[in-house]
């Protein structure tokens, strides 16, 4: 059992890291926190997954809405905000906030593409 900062970690790392638990330690506590999100009663699951599906509509939207980049831009950093926020909620990133951040980026660069291309008169 390797502990983190040893080995050659610390290159992956930055730097070397002082922590009281091992790799393994750390996958068996990453495991668990996403085994209790689905030991919650469906009610409490539901207010929490609420984040995430709203992330990965706002994601979906900026990246529709890219030729309006204004709008775009708005939804794709509210998307990316919503995926943080759920997955401070959580505790992991669940699927749907993953998509939500990857949707957010992908319409945040299209709508950034969308403002330079009417800012030099394309659109």
């Amino acid at each position: 059992m390797s502990r983190i900062g040893e080995s050659g970690d610390d290159r992956l790392l930055g730097g070397s890291v002082d922590a009281d638990y091992s790799i393994d330690e750390y996958e068996e506590k990453k495991e668990d926190s996403a085994e209790e999100y689905y030991d919650l009663p469906p009610a409490i699951r539901s207010r929490t997954l609420i984040w995430s599906v709203i992330s990965l509509a706002l994601g979906i939207l900026s990246l529709l809405l890219c030729p309006f980049y204004y709008v775009s831009l708005v939804f794709a950093v509210a998307g990316v905000v919503c995926a943080i926020i759920s997955r401070k909620n959580l505790g992991f990133f669940d699927k749907l906030a993953v998509l939500g951040i990857i949707f957010g980026i992908m319409g945040f660069v299209f709508g950034i593409f969308s403002l330079v291309a009417s800012v030099i008169g394309l659109f």
